[in-house]
């Protein structure tokens, strides 16, 4: 990509698209159509073989907000497609955006009154803001109105680095953040064993900066079979329904530890102990009432 864009406006929204055509339209019209309008839309295309460009490119003619981003490497995936596109743009203000889901009218303006709500308090620290979601079949209905409560996660008691690390409750699709969350990557940049969200969540944490969370669902996310980064919910979550794979999950926690341990998290016993603290809290800790 040549030389970083200057944002001429407040938030720049980095889309990361891939074969979307399917659903692409209706995230567009939902990001156009927020009570916010000061942003730009960034969209890159990771080498779609579908329709995705061209609909974009309708977008570009109708609306000066929306800009395709050109980038003559493909196929980076989804957390090089945000790591590439934040590259190429400088702005105050950022949110990721999935190309399947639907954003609430108000997400980008519920967003900025959390970061200014906390900001001051912050001032030469990163702020990342983040919202719950409700999730929803490909045909957007409903499957769960609150990730945060199907999964029993109350982010507002896990705003540690150690917690956090055990598993990411920031969803890169809920995240507005500063330029001083981009501004760490100078510093840590991605080493590939955690995506995007995960990335910056914890450098921000590690950077004592701040993560503010706003219990709204503000996008509809979409679990539709073809998702890149799904999510686990209700019966799906549950520790019986996940026995049968108890290899594969025994290799995933050896290997998230290995590569947490090279990052700095500390000893096993330390790992172990806090994923025992984080299997309480979402097992046996009622966080919501009924």
């Amino acid at each position: 990509m040549p030389e970083p864009l200057t944002n001429p406006r407040r938030v720049a929204i980095l889309l990361a698209a891939y074969n979307g055509s399917r659903f692409i339209r209706e995230q567009l019209d939902s990001i156009l159509g927020q009570t916010f309008a000061d942003f730009t839309l960034y969209v890159r295309d990771d080498g779609s073989s579908d329709d995705t460009v061209r609909i974009v490119r309708s977008y570009v003619e109708r609306d000066d907000r929306v800009c395709l981003l050109e980038d003559p490497v493909l196929h980076r995936g989804s957390s090089g497609s945000f790591f590439a596109m934040l590259d190429a743009v400088d702005s105050e203000l950022y949110m990721f955006s999935d190309q399947d889901d639907v954003w609430q009218p108000e997400k980008i303006s519920r967003s900025v009154e959390a970061y200014e709500r906390v900001k001051p308090r912050y001032a030469d620290k990163p702020v990342i803001v983040h919202t719950d979601a409700e999730l929803v079949d490909g045909g957007l209905r409903t499957l769960t109105p609150s990730y945060w409560r199907s999964v029993n996660i109350e982010p507002d008691l896990l705003k540690s680095y150690d917690m956090l690390a055990l598993g990411n409750y920031v969803q890169g699709a809920t995240m507005l953040f500063d330029r001083a969350v981009k501004d760490l990557l100078a510093t840590a940049p991605w080493k590939g064993f955690l995506q995007h969200d995960f990335w910056l969540a914890t450098r921000t944490l590690r950077a004592g900066g701040w993560i503010e969370s706003v219990h709204e669902p503000l996008i509809r996310y979409r679990q539709h079979g073809s998702n890149e980064m799904g999510v686990r919910y209700g019966a799906n979550n549950r520790v019986l329904s996940r026995m049968g794979q108890l290899r594969q999950v025994l290799a995933f926690h050896w290997k998230r530890y290995r590569d947490l341990h090279a990052d700095g998290y500390g000893s096993l016993p330390k790992y172990l102990y806090n994923k025992l603290k984080m299997l309480i809290h979402t097992r046996f800790q009622k966080h919501y009432p009924a």
